[in-house]
């Protein structure tokens, strides 16, 4: 299949990766990873995404580095709030857990992710732009933010 019928992210829990991908064509990648560093778990990611085939929606305010394993959501970044702009075409959202919406202690860098049938990327955000930003969650474990491991999907 070609075109925006076969794109996809793919996540892993611990390890999570937002890869939208063509065919066997890796068109963009975010590598996000979640890791526990002396208490804390931390999600970083970096990467571009190749947004065409999406649909503007709007500017919504978000506050930042949070995720809801429960729901699928993962947004990375500065953990106050800020500005987004919003994405439909975000077919799926998994869940990878079982806990509700956690707010980032610490962040940095550009907020973005995918939550619900959106995807949020920073304000004026050019398709296959460098993204790069982290979260951390200050003494938590992946059992505390009721992370479960395994593979992950978001389709648009």
């Amino acid at each position: 299949m070609t075109g925006a019928a076969n794109r996809s992210i793919v996540a892993l829990a611990a390890l999570i990766f937002f890869v939208p991908v063509w065919s066997t064509d890796v068109k963009a990648a975010v590598i996000i990873t979640a890791v526990e560093i002396g208490g804390d778990v931390v999600f970083s990611g970096s990467g571009s995404l190749d947004i065409s085939g999406l649909s503007f929606l709007d500017n919504f305010p978000t506050d930042g580095g949070q995720i809801n394993p429960y729901s699928g959501n993962v947004v990375l970044g500065a953990a106050s709030l800020t500005t987004v702009d919003v994405y439909t075409g975000v077919l799926t959202s998994p869940t990878f857990g079982t806990s509700m919406q956690m707010f980032a202690s610490i962040g940095t860098g550009n907020v973005f992710g995918a939550a619900g049938s959106t995807l949020g990327l920073p304000t004026s955000y050019t398709s296959s732009g460098a993204l790069s930003g982290s979260s951390t969650y200050a003494n938590e474990t992946f059992a505390s933010l009721g992370i479960t491991t395994g593979s992950y999907v978001w389709s648009w």
